[in-house]
């Protein structure tokens, strides 16, 4: 306990022993626990940072560049076909895995449970997991099939949640029988939490024996992986591609064996999938090079001038917006975890954060930010890639994230499933199918279109409905159905 004092007594922390001499043992072991849990001089060296205004943040625009064309390539390219094939050798060979990181409440959807279990108003009432864990069962099928191996093709999928999220997501999934899942290839841990400081830089104590915590944003899942053993769960089953993306995008292409075969061939480290922003505005980072490193800007921390910039042909500079899902090496995700997670500065963020007082014993529930909280994004591993690639691909085939409810104008239930119905209509239309409205009085190419996941994971699969007329609202879970009931 000395040098527990000594070490608050250092970080003028000494605060959080306030109520120590009131706790039952079990309580003051739980208090010293946390703390001990704690490194105060990386804590206080952020705060100092961000105070003096050197920030992970600060200064983006002065020293970037666009990306090197030797380092991207895009869906179209004729080499396409090449990283597929590439991809589904790696999968039939249990050599990919996934990572989601769904550690997120519907908040701003209006809703109190995790947003992986947000039902977006498709006609089959499928939530973002169920639609996620279908496309995994699908592209494995794909692969078993196009290799003929008799064994199973497993894609370990690994559930990064949060301690508020962490209880309700594993039921929700045993509950679902895990979508149809292998229950042992499906694996829950949480994200880590970051303690909260005040705004004079000192720890505060959410009880009188608990310090205050928040999510530690999606960088904290390097730390995550180790700590819960997920990282050494890959190790053993021989994986040596893995891809981690966020819930939130309906279009998410689980386990893209494009992706995976584009990564591999560049030998890539670590690589990311990015799409052609809509405009200088829009509220994605961008991914881009600074002094011979890679690197995600975020759009609050790129100027306007910057973000406007555009080449002679009129194409914007920055123009590669990052949607969040990236490709790691087996071997830098674990060095990462091991050695360089240490090497991440978190970001901070001014916050209402409620807290017990130290002088009243109160809990306080503040109007007005009254501290900070400490995050470290994903992204922010870049930098130490030796090597790194990026892959542009389709928004519309790939990138329709939800964020919020139906009261905004983008980003919420209803763009993610029209998104997703033009996805599905465009696979039907490929292949010489045609729509007639519900009333059946006239070709309508802009209704209620749905496939399951199980039927086509990317427009694959559907030669059999080739020049059929069908009726809106379409919704296909068989293709034998449809071969029935078409018009």
């Amino acid at each position: 306990m000395d040098s527990l004092k000594a070490t608050l007594a250092k970080y003028n922390q000494l605060h959080l022993l306030t109520f120590y001499e009131e706790l039952s043992d079990d309580q003051k072991n739980l208090l010293s626990n946390d703390l001990l849990s704690i490194d105060f001089a990386n804590i206080h060296d952020c705060y100092n940072r961000y105070i003096n205004g050197v920030t992970p943040g600060s200064g983006q625009t002065e020293d970037i560049h666009p990306l090197p064309p030797d380092i991207c390539g895009t869906v179209s390219d004729e080499s396409a076909k090449i990283w597929r094939e590439s991809g589904f050798r790696l999968i039939s060979e249990n050599k990919v895995a996934v990572v989601l990181m769904a550690g997120g409440l519907g908040t701003r959807l209006g809703v109190d449970y995790p947003k992986g279990m947000y039902d977006v108003g498709l006609p089959s009432g499928k939530t973002l997991f169920q639609i996620q864990a279908e496309r995994l069962i699908k592209i494995q099928l794909l692969v078993k099939e196009e290799f003929e191996v008799d064994s199973d093709i497993v894609v370990p999928w690994y559930v990064m949640t949060c301690e508020k999220t962490h209880k309700q997501t594993k039921e929700f999934f045993t509950s679902n029988n895990f979508f149809g899942l292998e229950k042992t290839n499906v694996m829950f841990f949480q994200q880590s939490m970051a303690p909260c400081l005040d705004l004079n830089g000192k720890l505060l104590l959410e009880g009188k024996f608990k310090l205050s915590r928040s999510p530690g944003g999606n960088g904290g899942i390097y730390s995550a992986l180790k700590s819960s053993g997920m990282i050494d769960d890959m190790e053993v089953r021989g994986v040596e591609n893995v891809h981690v993306y966020c819930v939130d995008n309906i279009l998410n292409k689980m386990a893209d064996p494009v992706f995976a075969g584009f990564c591999f061939d560049k030998k890539a480290d670590c690589g990311a999938k990015v799409v052609q922003k809509s405009h200088p505005g829009e509220a994605v980072g961008v991914v881009c090079e600074s002094r011979g490193k890679f690197k995600v800007v975020e759009y609050s921390e790129i100027d306007k001038a910057t973000a406007e910039r555009v080449d002679n042909d009129g194409n914007l500079v920055f123009n590669s917006g990052n949607i969040c899902y990236q490709y790691f090496s087996f071997s830098f995700l674990k060095k990462i975890c091991y050695e360089l997670e240490t090497r991440l500065k978190p970001h901070i963020t001014k916050k209402k954060i409620p807290y017990i007082s130290t002088e009243t014993g109160e809990i306080i529930r503040p109007k007005e930010p009254n501290g900070y909280k400490m995050e470290k994004f994903i992204f922010d591993v870049y930098s130490l890639a030796e090597s790194f690639c990026v892959l542009s691909v389709n928004r519309d085939e790939e990138f329709s994230p939800l964020k919020n409810n139906d009261s905004a104008a983008k980003d919420n239930p209803r763009t993610s499933r029209e998104s997703l119905f033009a996805l599905h209509r465009s696979y039907l239309s490929a292949v010489g199918c045609s729509f007639v409205s519900a009333t059946g009085d006239g070709l309508d190419a802009t209704g209620v279109c749905e496939l399951s996941p199980l039927v086509s994971y990317s427009g694959e699969g559907l030669a059999a409905l080739s020049g059929r007329v069908l009726r809106l609202p379409v919704h296909i879970d068989s293709i034998t159905d449809v071969c029935n009931n078409s018009i």
